[in-house]
């Protein structure tokens, strides 16, 4: 089946594989050089900055204000604790260093599904480019980014939950009932089954395609 317009396909292509090059060397770069500065910082004294998701009971909204730390967790390397906006986001200073290679680390795992998209796009562009865009390839490619979607969905704000349970477990802020917060997103669920019928659309057109094939 030819391509409609093969030029605007093969700028797509080229276009994102530019991007997923750029995004994979720079994950590269910041896990190789990023973690040497923030160990050096906090071997010296120097805080590095880390933030996450929190609550405070039943509360959505609260105010921005600095928070103290209870005294007695010193120990613990965090010197200063902020709510960076009214939505729940923690800002710590610290000089802990597991927590600030874990903040890293989740990070680089936020590109993940950055470079896994833009992989499997790539590919569909290469079989589109074939005069195969309803092949039975991008079918499952289109499968493979609606269920990765529903799982990063769930995935990262359970990782923000884990290193919300770290932080809060090596200091306590007082006056603030703060809690772990996890914040299932609901739009990445939308999209991934979103995603899920447009894959269930090509297989239509696949079989519309086969069933044309036998008559001609």
């Amino acid at each position: 089946m030819p391509v409609g317009n093969p030029s605007l396909l093969i700028f797509l292509r080229r276009f994102t594989s530019f991007v997923f090059w750029g995004c994979l060397v720079c994950m590269s770069l910041y896990l190789i050089l990023g973690p040497g500065p923030v160990l050096f910082d906090a071997k010296i004294g120097k805080t590095g900055s880390i933030f996450t998701r929190v609550s405070i009971g039943e509360r959505a909204l609260f105010p921005i204000v600095p928070l103290k730390i209870v005294e007695g967790f010193s120990d613990s390397g965090i010197e200063v604790a902020n709510m960076r906006s009214m939505s729940g986001d923690l800002s710590i200073e610290t000089t802990n260093k597991p927590l600030l290679l874990m903040h890293i680390l989740i990070i680089v795992l936020y590109l993940v599904p950055a470079l896994l998209y833009l992989r499997i796009f790539r590919n569909m562009m290469d079989t589109s480019l074939e005069g195969r865009p309803f092949d039975s390839l991008n079918i499952r490619r289109l499968k493979w980014m609606g269920w990765l979607t529903i799982l990063f969905s769930f995935f990262f704000p359970l990782m923000e939950n884990i290193k919300a349970r770290l932080i809060l477990g090596a200091t306590q802020i007082e006056g603030l009932p703060i809690q772990p917060s996890l914040d299932i997103s609901e739009e990445g669920i939308v999209t991934g089954l979103v995603i899920l019928a447009l894959s269930a659309i090509f297989a239509y057109g696949a079989e519309l395609e086969h069933e044309r094939s036998l008559t001609v």
